[in-house]
């Protein structure tokens, strides 16, 4: 609510107008920043293989930074004042009608000009003009929301990012100030960390890395530089640790080796590469596959404490894929695909407020027979989702859910396969996103390939 005005308000005058300055528009509009755009490396005298020593550490798996959502301006209220009181004066005498007839000609000329006046200053100033009373201000028009997202679909022919990665590998990928930032093991030594143009996915640079132990994966971190996992993922938090299986349980393990348990009970059976995604201000949510059917999620705070109890989803199916995680300013999403007793397999999907995890995760309407979900959240609550469809002929499939999950509009087939793919993911930065497929190449070969898709 607006206080009391900026200037005295004078006592009620005949023919008074009044005034009130508001804040420019500008002020109620959201500021847009500018692009950020950093050159390209130069690639072309690099050898094909170089490898890069690696301190024998523990370190960390996808971790998404989640920006917290635009301020919105707030709404000008306005408390309206009593309106001017107008003294009226008592009606001239009578003086025939001639006189009388030269008056009203002369009152109504006056009104005119009057009118003209005000209107033409009006359009000629940035001061919104007032009627008899505050209620008929004129505020400026509030800014325009974005438009929603209503499909997303192929925008060109697909990249091949790398030549040579283990089937089924984990596939990290963040969006960075450089681009998109890409990492993948390439065996169970070496790994890749490539960035690529978020519009064009051309690549910009690749480093190479080995680890004479072991590499779970590499993913990119918030500053643009790249970390290789072993056994347990490093969080990029400060200060640092690293979430994973011990023989006590999933647990929180320091750079001095020191370990907290967080869910005890879970080391009886191996579990997939954990994804861990930041919700700043709320915490980490945690998801992995136990065995071959249990898809588990949790949140852990800031510090890396025990935050939730370990959600169970698909814990009847005879195969589940891993959780594919979203989480955005409007929640957190969890997708998965099983497979029934028949051979049948299907698509899960769930949402939940952060800090919170989905109580239910209906099959997705109109999916088919799913398999290897990937996620990303899109303006307005919506998120867009890509899955494999392997009924009959293997299609990669995209399609974009409202704010209750629900299909804005029919799936739309974004990439033909000559073989099922391995794994999925996706990245999606305002009107694009880009797919990222782990493809077989032969039986212990695949290849990391990249596919551009635009939204509208």
């Amino acid at each position: 609510m607006v206080s009391s005005p900026w200037y005295p308000m004078p006592e009620a005058e005949p023919v008074l107008e009044l005034r009130r300055r508001i804040d420019d528009e500008d002020r109620l509009a959201t500021r847009k920043l500018p692009a950020v755009r950093l050159p390209a490396f130069d690639l072309g005298s690099q050898p094909d293989e170089v490898t890069i020593p690696l301190r024998p550490a523990i370190r960390r798996p996808s971790v998404r930074q989640v920006p917290p959502p635009p301020a919105l301006p707030l709404p000008l209220v306005l408390k309206p004042s009593v309106p001017p009181v107008v003294e009226t004066l008592p009606p001239p005498r009578s003086r025939g009608k001639l006189p009388a007839l030269l008056g009203a000609g002369l009152a109504l000329l006056g009104a005119l000009v009057g009118t003209t006046i005000v209107v033409l200053a009006a359009q000629h100033s940035d001061v919104p003009s007032l009627g008899a009373g505050l209620g008929q201000l004129r505020l400026p028009a509030a800014a325009a929301s974005p438009a929603l997202v209503q499909s997303c679909k192929a925008a060109g022919a697909a990249k091949r990012l790398a030549p040579i990665v283990p089937p089924g590998a984990t596939i990290d990928a963040r969006v960075v100030d450089a681009g998109l930032a890409v990492g993948i093991a390439t065996s169970g030594k070496r790994a890749q960390g490539i960035t690529v143009d978020p519009e064009t996915l051309e690549q910009k640079s690749r480093e190479l890395f080995e680890d004479p132990v072991h590499v779970g994966g590499v993913v990119p971190l918030a500053d643009g530089t790249f970390a290789v996992d072993r056994y347990s993922v490093r969080v990029d938090a400060r200060p640092e640790f690293s979430v994973g299986m011990t023989p006590a349980g999933f647990s929180r393990i320091l750079p001095d080796g020191s370990q907290q348990v967080i869910w005890p009970g879970e080391s009886t059976e191996i579990i997939t590469r954990p994804t861990v995604l930041h919700a700043p201000g709320v915490g980490y949510v945690v998801g992995f596959r136990r065995g071959s059917g249990s898809v588990r999620v949790g949140w852990i705070s800031e510090q890396g404490e025990k935050k939730s109890e370990l959600a169970s989803y698909a814990s009847g199916a005879v195969h589940a894929s891993e959780p594919a995680l979203s989480v955005s300013a409007d929640g957190l999403v969890v997708a998965f695909s099983e497979e029934d007793v028949d051979g049948d397999w299907s698509l899960h999907v769930g949402k939940s407020a952060l800090g919170d995890l989905p109580a239910k995760t209906p099959v997705l309407s109109g999916s088919g027979a799913a398999r290897t979900p990937a996620v990303a959240p899109l303006a307005g609550g919506r998120t867009l989702v890509a899955w494999t469809d392997v009924a009959g002929h293997d299609l990669v499939r995209g399609q974009v859910l409202d704010a209750e999950l629900s299909p804005v509009a029919p799936s739309m087939a974004w990439f033909d396969l000559e073989r099922r793919a391995d794994s999925l993911a996706l990245e999606s930065n305002g009107s694009r996103a880009a797919l990222l497929l782990s493809l077989p190449a032969t039986p212990v070969r695949s290849e990391l390939w990249a596919l551009p898709v635009t939204c509208k």
